[in-house]
C-alpha cells in the first residue's frame, strides 16, 4: 500500500497507521464534538489488489443514539439518499459504512469520497423534530387539499367553532353540517390540545368530532400517557405513513364523504 497517495490527497493532516486488517488513516476533519474523522482502509479477502474503505462501526449508532431514526421517515430517505450519491454502503449487522471494494490507484478519490460522506451524515442530526414535524404537517395538507377539498370546505389552523375560540385545530373541514376538528400529532401539546377540545366539545355540545392524525404507529415525540388518553377518547386516531390514503379515506368518512369517488 502507498501511503503517498493517501497523504497527497488529503494533505499534511493525514495521520496513517499500519493495522492487521490495512490502514487506520486519522484525518484532518473534525466532527461537531471535536473529535478527528478516522476511517478504515481493508484489503479484499480474496483479491489482494482491491481495497475498500469503512468507518469504525461507531458512526451510525451514534448517530441514532442522538434521536436519529435511521430505520423510516424522511431521515433514513435522506441517509440512504447520501449512500447512494457517495458509492457506499451500510451493514446492518457490524454497523459499518464501507465503500466498494477499488484499485489501490482508486483509492485516494474514494478515500475522499467516503470522508465527505462521514461529514454530511452528520448533517442528519440537523434535521431535528421541528423539521420531520413540518414535512409531515406538508405532506397532510397537500393530500388533504388533493383529495378532500372538492368535496368539503377545508381551513387551516383556526378555531373548530364560535363556542371553543380558545383552542386551535390544525385543520378544521366541514360538509352538510358535519365538522371534524383534525389535529397532527407533532407534540405532547397537541395531542393534549386535542383531548381538551373534545371534553370542551361534550361539555357545550358544540356538534363536532375530533380527531388525530399520527405521522407513525409509535411517534417517539409522543408521550404514551398522552396518545393512550387521545386514542381512547377521540373520535378517530389515524395513522399516515404507509397508508396514505387509508388515513385520508378516514377522515373523509368523519364528515360522511366516500374518499374513492374523490379519487
Amino acid at each position: 500500500m502507498n501511503k503517498q497517495l493517501l497523504c497527497e490527497a488529503f494533505c499534511q493532516d493525514l495521520d496513517v497507521s499500519n493495522v492487521p486488517a490495512g490502514l487506520v488513516v486519522r484525518t484532518g476533519f473534525m466532527t461537531r464534538d471535536g473529535d478527528a474523522i478516522g476511517f478504515y482502509v481493508t484489503r479484499h479477502p480474496l483479491d489482494a489488489g482491491l481495497w475498500r474503505v469503512e468507518d469504525s462501526g461507531l458512526v451510525v449508532p451514534m448517530i441514532e443514539a442522538a434521536g436519529v431514526n435511521l430505520d423510516s421517515g424522511s431521515r433514513a430517505v435522506a441517509f440512504h439518499r447520501l449512500l447512494e450519491e457517495h458509492g457506499a454502503s451500510f451493514d446492518d449487522e457490524s454497523m459499518e459504512l464501507h465503500s466498494e471494494y477499488v484499485l489501490e490507484s482508486d483509492l485516494p478519490s474514494e478515500a475522499m469520497r467516503f470522508v465527505a460522506l462521514l461529514l454530511r451524515v452528520q448533517d442528519l442530526e440537523l434535521l431535528n423534530n421541528e423539521t420531520v414535524a413540518n414535512t409531515f404537517r406538508e405532506d397532510v395538507i397537500a393530500d388533504l387539499d388533493r383529495l378532500l377539498s372538492q368535496g368539503a370546505t377545508i381551513q387551516y389552523r383556526t378555531a373548530p367553532h364560535k363556542l371553543l375560540k380558545d383552542f386551535e385545530a390544525d385543520a378544521l373541514i366541514q360538509k352538510n353540517g358535519s365538522s371534524l376538528a383534525l389535529y397532527f400529532a407533532t407534540t405532547d401539546e397537541r395531542v393534549n390540545e386535542a383531548v381538551i377540545l373534545w371534553m370542551e366539545n361534550k361539555e357545550r355540545n358544540a356538534g363536532l368530532k375530533v380527531a388525530l392524525m399520527l405521522e407513525r404507529e409509535k411517534p417517539p415525540q409522543i408521550n404514551n400517557r398522552s396518545l393512550r388518553r387521545a386514542m381512547n377518547r377521540l373520535d378517530a386516531t389515524t395513522v399516515y405513513r404507509d397508508d396514505e390514503i387509508g388515513s385520508m379515506s378516514r377522515v373523509a368518512s368523519l364528515v360522511g364523504m366516500e374518499l374513492e369517488t374523490l379519487q
